[in-house]
């Protein structure tokens, strides 16, 4: 008797021990899962938000926002599941994009142009590209725990940028 009751005490305290470890690990995992996809959406909105600071042009061709430092040439391409940052490595950040706007003084400019390889070229060298293809604003509605949030990159240009650009400069 007092064999079988030590028993049941036993396994009552190991259920409970398993329970409770299973409620803990589950949680853990949760936590974890949750802030690995926190961070990389910290990270790209930190990136995001440096290239636009930083650039000295922004261009779309193709679909791709294309970020023109100096002699550095960065390219982010923004597909449904993920968003892939080109430098001199690849980065691709896991989050889910529900929308883009890509826009030139309040003009909206279409993310799906069409425009050839050449025009890639141009990227690679010193030479300004072709005004219809500037952007000074990047609208990017991300979905994140089920919930969109919306985020705004604004480039403002120097008025050397603006006056050499020649479509608003005197003659």
């Amino acid at each position: 008797m007092e064999l079988t009751v030590s028993m049941i005490i036993a396994a009552l305290v190991i259920t409970i021990a398993y329970s409770v470890y299973f409620l803990i690990n589950k949680a853990y995992t949760d936590y974890r899962h949750k802030n690995r996809h926190l961070a990389e959406l910290i990270q790209v909105d930190r990136l995001l938000r440096h290239d636009f600071r930083s650039a000295d042009q922004l261009f779309l061709l193709s679909g791709r926002l294309y970020v023109k430092k100096g002699n550095k040439r960065i390219s982010y391409q923004f597909n449904k599941n993920d968003i892939i940052r080109r430098s001199e490595l690849a980065d691709t950040f896991r989050v889910s994009v529900q929308g883009r706007n890509f826009r030139c003084e309040n003009q909206k400019v279409p993310a799906a142009n069409a425009y050839n390889a050449a025009y890639l070229e141009v990227l690679r060298e010193d030479a300004q590209m072709p005004e219809h293809l500037r952007v000074d604003e990047l609208s990017l509605t991300i979905s994140f725990e089920n919930s969109p949030i919306t985020f705004t990159y604004r480039k403002k240009y120097s008025s050397v940028d603006l006056i050499n650009r020649g479509i608003h400069a005197i003659n």
